[in-house]
């Protein structure tokens, strides 16, 4: 968190002991210490848990972002988490969509919003608008102009650097230069059904991967390039060793 929370506000605003009251305080007290109404949270592996986040939230609105799937698999496998081969990474594309279609069937209407990642590159004011029309927000150009106002955020280095950009319209179709064949046919053999259904075109007709693929995929082709990726995931040690010192802190008095 940049700047980090305040301890004693946030304990000040935690109003009542359970997942509601206290994720609610925590957020609140960062927020208003920004002289913000309101607080969004974006970590895209939350929506495995959004049973328990509607239980507590039941009022929540969902902003849902799709990209296609192709890329996103290239964005994971260049980044310093999750996984490292065209296998697994569109078995969890195809997972996280199954898991929001999930979401949606149990919102109204007026509670989720899907927009397409490309759209919103192409045409980021309508796009916005369109956002802020769900929000009930008002809409105001400076939120088109993040890229200028330098804020500090502690993210990967390549992050970084595109925050200080404005939207990217060649972060669209990249799959069409940087997949082979190869990738291609096991992503869509995987997540072809996913592709069409949110408007994708495939370029594989009926692609097929064997029982044997598969095994190769998972034991040999995945676990050393996993591996490797964890060796160098510097930031990733430095977290989980806070986070232990955090657990030892609380949980055994050390």
């Amino acid at each position: 968190w940049s700047p980090p929370p305040n301890r004693q506000h946030t304990l000040e605003a935690i109003y009542r002991f359970d997942f509601h009251g206290i994720v609610d305080g925590i957020m609140g007290a960062w927020t208003n210490a920004q002289g913000k109404q309101r607080w969004g949270e974006k970590t895209p592996a939350h929506i495995f848990y959004w049973r328990e986040i509607f239980n507590a939230f039941p009022n929540l609105q969902v902003l849902h972002i799709v990209r296609d799937g192709r890329d996103v698999a290239l964005s994971w496998k260049g980044s310093r988490f999750g996984p490292k081969h065209i296998y697994p990474l569109a078995q969890k594309w195809r997972e996280y969509l199954e898991t929001v279609e999930e979401l949606r069937t149990a919102l109204n209407d007026d509670s989720f919003l899907e927009v397409r990642y490309e759209e919103l590159l192409l045409e980021p004011e309508g796009i916005v608008r369109k956002i802020c029309t769900f929000l009930n927000e008002e809409f105001a150009p400076e939120m088109l102009e993040f890229h200028k106002v330098g804020a500090s955020y502690p993210t990967d280095q390549k992050n970084q650097k595109n925050l200080s950009r404005p939207p990217l319209t060649s972060n669209a179709g990249k799959w069409r230069s940087q997949m082979t064949e190869r990738e291609l046919r096991i992503f869509e053999a995987v997540a072809g059904g996913k592709l069409e259904r949110y408007g994708y075109e495939r370029q594989w007709h009926q692609p097929q991967i064997s029982g044997l693929e598969v095994m190769q995929f998972r034991f040999l082709e995945h676990p050393p390039r996993k591996i490797l990726a964890m060796l160098k995931n510097t930031k990733g040690h430095i977290d989980g060793i806070r986070r232990l010192k955090i657990y030892c802190r609380l949980r055994l008095g050390i």
